[in-house]
């Protein structure tokens, strides 16, 4: 049984990006290790060293958010990488996934062994239709399917990453079918209703026996 989200709180908005425009990369939960935020400024890092053409922002807020600040700043990167500090608001998530070109959560396995199952953002920023790269841990492969609804590097593989990012900003029909296939697997697959009805039959076959 997945822990889903209600769809209908989403509509794919993907924006389209004008001639000349930066590659608008988003990213966004808390501010902790196990989301991978200093592997994406890495990449970022590297990107920028390849003279590619983004700008990065990370949403949200959380204990590690002075760390990444200093890491945004000794990477050279502080008119590229955007941290809001504040808490992305369930209401405006979809004019925030509205305003990027893809989104990426680099999940790591953390030092203190927590790490994400299946992150509800992930699925969140592929209702909104945008298409999604993440890393190839515990549940996200069940959302993210390498190369058919999204792109998968390792954890802690910045430059797998960089690559990822670059891949589908120099090709849009790619990121384009990736969005719309990522958005219809979450429909299909990860809508509230369709992940409770599993857990709901067996409440209900096991009144039926009491019945």
């Amino acid at each position: 049984v997945y822990c889903g989200i209600d769809i209908s709180h989403f509509t794919p908005r993907r924006r389209t990006r004008a001639p000349g425009e930066a590659f608008h990369i988003l990213s966004s939960g808390r501010l902790v290790e196990k989301k991978g935020f200093p592997v994406l400024i890495e990449a970022c890092r590297i990107l920028k060293s390849r003279g590619f053409d983004f700008r990065c922002t990370i949403g949200g807020s959380g204990p590690d958010e002075a760390d990444l600040r200093a890491a945004i700043a000794a990477a050279g990167l502080a008119e590229d990488v955007t941290l809001t500090g504040e808490a992305l608001k369930q209401e405006d998530i979809p004019a925030f996934m509205a305003s990027g070109d893809v989104y990426c959560l680099p999940c790591v396995w953390a030092s203190d062994n927590d790490v994400d199952g299946l992150p509800q953002m992930l699925m969140e920023a592929m209702a909104c239709g945008l298409p999604a790269v993440s890393t190839k841990l515990v549940g996200i492969p069940d959302l993210v399917i390498d190369g058919k609804t999204g792109l998968l590097v390792p954890p802690n593989d910045a430059e797998a990453l960089a690559g990822a990012l670059m891949r589908l900003e120099q090709d849009e029909a790619l990121a384009q079918g990736l969005a719309e296939n990522g958005h219809a697997h979450v429909t299909n697959v990860f809508d509230i209703d369709t992940c409770l009805e599993p857990l709901l039959a067996r409440y209900r076959a096991a009144l039926e026996t009491r019945t």
